[in-house]
């Protein structure tokens, strides 16, 4: 039984920039993510990634890639960069972070918000991201296929100034990586060793994440979980110019075992 759809991370993206007969001449795009403190949970920095449609990061059913496995297991986007790299040559990648977070880690806790402007190519039509929830053993958002955001002509998909995607409870993946179980997941001070699951990636089921409840991370302790999680937005850019600090933190959570590193 999957767990019932309860919103916890809506994406909005809006541009700016010269329209013509509601077409994106120049394709400035602001993309936030904020998480509003509606539950204990955090997210670690965002991996996107702008392109031409032809980049997945995982099928469900499948086994995880090396490169989700890290991303879900530890937050470590370095292997996502490469295989966009690999595949889209020409898209455009970032990963938004929260400048506070954890000490050392800039993780996106409650009340947080990361964004970043930039000038998208009018090519790069289609968005995948992904971020690790925490704490989790292997638990993440992300996208399975590609969105399409924009139009071929420019213009935003589904019209208006903006698009809007919205991720339930439901929508929470299992990377199938380590067993749920809270031992040795990341971030979190229960400790221990995980185990090899060795599945396949698959939408997280009901009460996945209960095991965490009452646990702490060094944000302090995991009280709530059926409210909204998160929600990511974007505002309009204020100016012509790219905004926000690209941050590449591919290895911020390298030694996260040990907490004594944050």
């Amino acid at each position: 039984m999957k767990s019932a759809y309860i919103p916890v991370l809506a994406v909005f993206l809006l541009t700016s920039g010269l329209m013509t007969e509601g077409r994106v001449q120049a394709g400035l795009v602001t993309i936030s993510i904020s998480n509003p403190g509606n539950s204990s949970f955090s997210l670690t920095p965002l991996w996107y990634g702008f392109h031409d449609g032809g980049h997945d990061i995982f099928d469900p059913g499948q086994a995880a890639s090396a490169s989700l496995e890290m991303l879900a297991e530890d937050g470590i986007v370095s292997g996502l960069q490469s295989d966009f790299l690999a595949t889209s040559p020409t898209g455009q990648q970032g990963v938004l972070v929260a400048p506070g977070g954890f000490p050392g880690a800039p993780v996106i806790e409650p009340g947080e918000t990361a964004s970043f402007t930039f000038h998208r190519h009018l090519a790069n039509r289609f968005l995948s991201f992904a971020s690790m929830i925490i704490p989790s053993n292997d638990a993440f958002i992300g996208t399975p296929q590609a969105i399409e955001i924009f139009n071929a002509d420019g213009s935003l998909a589904g019209g208006g100034n903006k698009r809007t995607l919205t991720i339930s409870y439901g929508q929470i993946w299992d990377a199938g990586t380590e067993v749920n179980d809270t031992l040795g997941a990341a971030f979190s001070t229960v400790g221990g060793i995980s185990t090899d699951e060795n599945g396949v990636v698959e939408l997280l089921p009901a009460g996945g994440l209960n095991n965490f409840l009452s646990t702490f991370t060094p944000a302090g302790q995991i009280t709530s979980l059926f409210t909204p999680l998160f929600a990511v937005s974007a505002a309009e850019p204020g100016s012509a110019q790219p905004s926000g600090t690209p941050r590449s933190h591919t290895d911020f959570c390298k030694g996260k075992r040990d907490l004594s590193s944050f």
